[in-house]
């Protein structure tokens, strides 16, 4: 009786110490409401009709885009309105060349080379674009040194990156190219929306690129934060990206084994698995099928994490990674929504003033988390109900999802 008294005792002080740390990551709708009504004058509005397109961009991109670990090149066919990827190759780069920008870029090259002798023969004797599409990942990320990063567009990697790839071209004797270097593709987002005639607007979340729109200058003090968030420079980016997700969880883990709450078969954070004790292996895919496992013990949860994380689980451990991902998740969604209730807000002034009313709006988003987790979309349209718009303008918003915009947007922007 005693024995059962004192696990009883335990799992209720867990229960406790999960929920407070879930409470941590809660956005309810005061502070929702708080955080929309403080940033209504952060974003710049605009029309977007009237900055991007003449309606005449018409041709075929080749289009190169780098997102560690993964380097994806396309053939896309842009025409205003009905642009659209016609093939595409995913290949996955080893993370030890992201330690050297000479081999990153031979590796590109490679690819890319394959990609047009397999596609595209016949550009030997036709003029195409070739753009490279790199990431922005801050220094405490990744091994890429110092100087390549935040957007890239120092002429180090680019230099780097033209001169293999002019190389590597000439030796095939293609010559009639010509080649561009962007930033991040959240840059990218919104000039996708002018040229596949879907989106009503797109937040883009940067402050230096020559496409960085709708830019959303939080001052970092306001923004909701815990003890156990990954803290860099661009927090609004980073507090909803699947590298800080990972690095959230992660320590929400270490922080429940080092009160020997959870994982006990582990004795040591040394005796933790690699996956606890190194920065961003907890990877969004996993998480995906924790998230999604339905089941009694959360079997598939013990199987997949097993695989990919060689982390062993009682059941208890699999139901307190499951509730802390998804608070993880859901606190995600709700900040990647206030950028567009607050350009919605800012729309529905601005219609006022003219004496018009609000009719509709379609909000395109784009991105894995979306892609994997399909309570994503949810969070975020519940985000938009709970906010200052209220859920009958909530209504009117349709939230949609388009995988291609990053390639799309990529190849209308050599356009600009």
């Amino acid at each position: 009786m005693a024995f059962h008294e004192f696990h009883s005792q335990q799992q209720l002080k867990l229960d406790k110490e999960v929920q407070s740390i879930i409470d941590k990551f809660e956005i309810n709708q005061v502070k929702l409401i708080k955080l929309c009504n403080e940033y209504t004058d952060s974003l710049q509005t605009f029309k977007v009709n009237h900055l991007f397109g003449t309606g005449q961009e018409a041709g075929d991109v080749v289009l190169a885009y780098l997102q560690r670990p993964f380097f994806k090149i396309c053939l896309v066919r842009v025409n205003f309105n009905n642009s659209q990827i016609l093939h595409q190759q995913c290949n996955k780069i080893s993370q030890e060349l992201f330690n050297s920008e000479h081999q990153l870029a031979e590796r590109m090259c490679a690819y890319t080379l394959m990609f047009l002798r397999l596609y595209l023969p016949h550009l030997y004797d036709t003029p195409f674009i070739l753009p490279f599409i790199v990431q922005d990942y801050p220094v405490r990320y990744y091994s890429l040194p110092v100087k390549y990063q935040r957007l890239l567009q120092l002429a180090g990697i680019y230099n780097v990156q033209v001169k293999v790839t002019s190389e590597s071209l000439a030796s095939l004797n293609y010559t009639n190219y010509s080649t561009y270097f962007m930033g991040a593709s959240k840059n990218i987002n919104l000039i996708a929306s002018c040229f596949i005639g879907e989106t009503y607007c797109s937040c883009i979340r940067v402050t230096n690129s020559k496409a960085g729109l709708l830019d959303f200058r939080i001052p970092l003090t306001k923004l909701p934060k815990t003890d156990f968030d990954f803290h860099t420079i661009d927090r609004f980016d980073k507090l909803i990206t699947s590298d800080h997700i990972s690095e959230t969880v992660r320590n929400c883990l270490i922080f429940l084994h080092s009160r020997r709450q959870i994982l006990s078969k582990y004795h040591s954070l040394c005796d933790l698995p690699n996956c606890i004790k190194s920065h961003f292996k907890l990877d969004t895919d996993t998480m995906a099928h924790i998230v999604l496992d339905e089941s009694e013990k959360l079997s598939i949860a013990n199987l997949v994490m097993l695989q990919q994380w060689e982390l062993e689980t009682n059941t208890n451990d699999r139901q307190v990674i499951k509730k802390i991902v998804k608070a993880v998740i859901k606190r995600s969604a709700t900040l990647s929504a206030i950028p567009i209730v607050v350009e919605i807000m800012n729309h529905i002034k601005h219609l006022k003033e003219q004496n018009e009313t609000f009719q509709s709006a379609t909000i395109g988003c784009n991105g894995s988390l979306i892609e994997i987790f399909p309570d994503y979309n949810k969070y975020f349209s519940e985000t938009l109900a709970n906010s200052p718009l209220g859920p009958d303008i909530a209504k009117k918003i349709n939230v949609t999802t388009n995988m291609e915009a990053i390639e799309i947007g990529g190849a209308c922007l050599v356009y600009q």
